[in-house]
Parts: structure tokens; C-alpha cells; sequence
């Protein structure tokens, strides 16, 4: 997707890149219109008997009537197409974000509750629900990338792939035949690229060394400072590997994000996509032999979140809106898969290109007898067989949003996007984590129990 300043005039005019009217393609076909119109000219300055004649122009005003509304109308349904599709995804995104933020308020709330108990238990509690926190993190990254995959490799796309391997008449099919064999090597699992250790936020869990037999000791002071000491150190070690990144960290993870995008985007056989964590030997394999991959992702993150679920301190009503956001967004994940895989009509298509070629032949015979000028005809039958061939093909770009084009809606940008997004979220959830305030609490109780322990008067005996 170009973006650009609408006020620019020569830069808007003057751009190749993403351009219809200034492809080489487009620009040889209006140069031999107008090198028609120069011959057929030609033979009307010389009298010859091949000249062109049209005693009446109401053929040509009916046909050009008939095509310019099949252009507009065509131009029109891939405009919606286009905007719908952005629409869309902006939908998906925005309630997989939302879902993911929810989630995190709702565990953030657990931890504080869990933390402030001062309890091995609330320590252990906040440990599992860390953990089930970074499985989601990875999964919701990876639903991410496995739909943009899906996307950009619908039908309308394989379909212009097939086109460049498959012989003639294998180059219209029905939709199931698509279902039966892949010769574009569009089942082909993307390639997943994990952050660097250094920019990792994860979680790890450490175990409690206060006592290998796992049972409580009389509740001395000595072995109060004992358990406060060391539930101290886990805090602090914990507190270490969930800070907030520094700004250094964040720009690597820029640059490492531009890369992504200079590499190419809406890749058809290099498709790559950085992800939080990689899939395990398993899940690899269940997402090669899958079909509909991002499902089976879906169904990831619903069974982490039913694993979190008895942990969180929020009301069940309250945790159904995680569903509901999980939902919405793939009913609009399906609505653009809708416009990946539904191509324009074909008989409307095939129509109009017959029509459109019928059309643009007349056009030099037409604009010569009218203009009777050896310049101003090439001109006007230049510029009139580019600009209605080149709405058809505009209209074409449109109808397929999720293509390889500079024109096309750019997934991998909207999947970085969405990374950086579960990032920040992770990081708000840090900020507010009690990590710190617990380890803050901690030291001072230690202090405190080391504080009395050494004031305690030693007891003399009689004399």
C-alpha cells in the first residue's frame, strides 16, 4: 500500500512505482494506438481508397457508453473490495488486540491480589499465571502471522501463480479442484523467524529452595528470615528477567522489524514472519499437515485461556468478554479471507475484456475522422486507450487486495504491527506487575525480622 501526499502534483504525476498509466505495458499499447491513428491519417491525406469513413457517429457513442459504465461499475466493486478488505482487518486486529489486553488487565489484577497474600502459595500462584501469560503472548504472535499467510496466499492469488505453471487448460478451474492438489505450493508452512534472546521479555519460573521436602517448619525467626530471604531473591530474579526493555532494546527490535519488511512483502514461496517464540516439534507438525492453520491456533490460546481462568480474580461475566473479542475478530479474519479466496465474476470479466478490445481497436478509426489532424489525433487516441484500459486494470489491482503488488494491502506490515502491539501490552502489564513493590516489601520484612533477632536481650542466668 503507496502512501502519498495528495498535494504533491509532480511527484503524484511523475511516480512510477505502484503506477497504472506509466507501465511499460500500458504506455506500448497507447503507442501503437497512436501510430494506428498516424497511418490511418496518412491515408486519408492521400486519398487513398482504404481511407476510413464513418457517415454517422451513433455506433461508436453506443458502444462507448456500454463500456464506460462496464469500467466504472467493474473500478467501483474492486474499490469496495479494497476498502472492505482494510476494513476488515483492521477489525481482526483490533479485537485480537483487545482480547490480548484484556487478558493481561484481568492477570495483572490475579498477580497483585496473589502477591500482596506475602504467601507461598500467592508466590507460586503468580509463577503459573506468568507462565500461562507468555504461552498466550507466543500463541496470539503466531495466530498473527499464520493469518497473514492465510491471506496473502488465498484462491484469486493462486490462481495468478497457476496461471504462470499449469498448461492452459488447467488455468480455470472450480474451487474444489483447489482443494485437491497444490501445485503453487500454497500449503506450504511459512518460514517463522523467533526475536533475539536479548529482546525476549519472557518469564522464567523459579523454583522455591526454601525447603526440598515441600512442608512448613515451625514459624521461629530465624526461619522467618530464612523464607523471606529467600522468597527475596526469587522476586529479585524475577523482577530481572520481566523488565521493562531499555530504548536500546527497543530500536533492535525496529531494525530487525524494517528488515523484515525490505525482505519483501506478501512473499509468495519466501514468506518469513517474526514471531515471539518458535512452534514446538509438534505444533510444527500439526500446523504442516493442517488446513485451516489459524483455527488450530485459536484453539491454542482458548485452552490457555481456560487454563487461566480459575486463577483470575474477575467475575466469569466479566471473563467471557476475552471470548467475545477472540471471536469477533475471526469472524472479520473470515471475512477477508472471504475476499482472498472470491475472485470478480468471470463472465462479467470475460464480457467486458471482449468488449474493452473492440472498443480500443475502433478508437484510432474514430478519433482520425473527427480530428482530421496529424497531431492531435495520435494524441487523443493515446490518452483515451490509456486511461480506459488503464481504469480496467486499476479495477484489477483492487479486486485483489491481498496480492503481491505495490498497490496491495501489505499483511507482514499489519502483522508488525500487531507484534509491536503485544509487546506494549506485555510491557504495561510489567510496569504495573508487583514485582517490584514485593520486593521492596520483602527486603524491608527481612530487615525487620534481622532487626528484632539482634535486639532481642539474651537472658541471664541467676547467680
Amino acid at each position: 500500500m503507496l502512501l502519498y501526499c495528495n498535494r504533491s502534483f509532480f511527484r503524484v504525476i511523475l511516480t512510477c512505482k505502484g503506477s497504472i498509466f506509466l507501465r511499460s505495458d500500458n504506455l506500448l499499447l497507447g503507442a501503437l494506438m497512436a501510430a494506428v491513428s498516424v497511418g490511418l491519417q496518412v491515408l486519408i491525406d492521400n486519398g487513398s481508397e482504404y481511407a476510413p469513413t464513418l457517415p454517422h457517429h451513433y455506433g461508436m457513442h453506443a458502444l462507448g457508453v456500454v463500456v464506460g459504465f462496464a469500467v466504472v461499475f467493474r473500478t467501483n466493486l474492486g474499490w469496495s473490495r479494497y476498502w472492505e478488505a482494510v476494513g476488515q482487518l483492521h477489525i481482526m486486529y483490533s479485537k485480537w488486540g483487545d482480547a490480548f489486553s484484556q487478558v493481561l488487565a484481568f492477570a495483572t489484577v490475579t498477580v497483585e491480589r496473589a502477591a500482596a497474600t506475602q504467601t507461598d502459595a500467592g508466590d507460586a500462584t503468580c509463577e503459573r499465571v506468568e507462565a500461562i501469560l507468555e504461552e498466550l503472548m507466543r500463541n496470539f504472535i503466531l495466530m498473527s502471522a499464520i493469518s497473514a499467510h492465510r491471506l496473502t496466499h488465498g484462491d484469486t492469488q493462486r490462481m495468478e501463480v497457476r496461471a504462470k505453471k499449469s498448461s492452459w487448460k488447467h488455468q480455470i478451474v472450480k474451487r474444489e479442484t483447489l482443494r485437491k492438489e497444490d501445485i503453487t505450493g500454497a500449503w506450504v508452512l511459512p518460514s517463522f523467524e523467533p526475536e533475539p534472546e536479548d529482546l525476549m521479555l519472557g518469564v522464567d519460573v523459579i523454583e522455591d529452595t526454601v525447603d526440598g521436602s515441600g512442608e512448613h517448619t515451625p514459624h521461629t525467626t530465624e526461619k522467618e528470615t530464612s523464607v523471606s530471604h529467600s522468597r527475596s531473591l526469587r522476586w529479585e530474579n524475577r523482577n530481572s528477567l520481566t523488565s521493562v526493555p531499555s530504548e536500546g532494546l527497543r530500536n533492535s527490535r525496529r531494525r530487525i522489524q524494517q528488515r523484515k519488511i525490505q525482505e519483501g512483502i506478501n512473499a509468495w514461496d519466501d514468506a518469513k514472519f517474526l514471531v515471539k517464540a518458535m512452534p514446538t516439534v509438534q505444533e510444527t507438525d500439526l500446523l504442516r499437515r493442517s488446513t485451516d492453520r489459524c483455527t488450530v491456533v485459536m484453539y491454542w490460546i482458548i485452552h490457555g485461556l481456560a487454563k487461566l481462568s480459575p486463577y483470575l480474580d474477575i467475575a466469569p461475566p466479566i471473563q467471557s468478554r476475552m471470548y467475545q473479542e477472540l471471536s469477533s475478530g475471526m469472524l472479520a479474519y473470515n471475512q477477508s479471507m472471504k475476499l482472498a479466496d472470491v475472485p470478480f465474476p468471470f463472465p462479467y470479466a470475460q464480457m467486458l475484456t471482449i468488449i474493452l478490445v473492440a472498443y480500443i481497436c475502433f478508437i484510432p478509426v474514430y478519433v482520425v475522422i473527427f480530428t482530421q489532424s496529424m497531431i492531435v489525433g495520435p494524441m487523443i487516441s493515446f490518452t483515451l486507450c490509456l486511461t480506459i484500459w488503464g481504469l480496467n486494470e486499476t479495477a484489477k489491482e483492487l479486486e485483489n487486495p491481498f496480492g503481491p503488488d505495490h498497490n496491495d494491502i501489505l499483511l507482514n506490515d499489519f502483522h508488525l504491527r500487531f507484534y509491536d502491539l503485544c509487546h506494549e501490552v506485555y510491557e504495561a502489564h510489567l510496569v504495573k506487575s508487583p514485582a517490584r513493590r514485593r520486593n521492596s516489601r520483602t527486603k524491608q520484612r527481612s530487615s525487620d525480622c534481622s532487626s528484632k533477632a539482634s535486639n532481642t536481650p539474651v537472658a541471664r542466668s541467676p547467680t
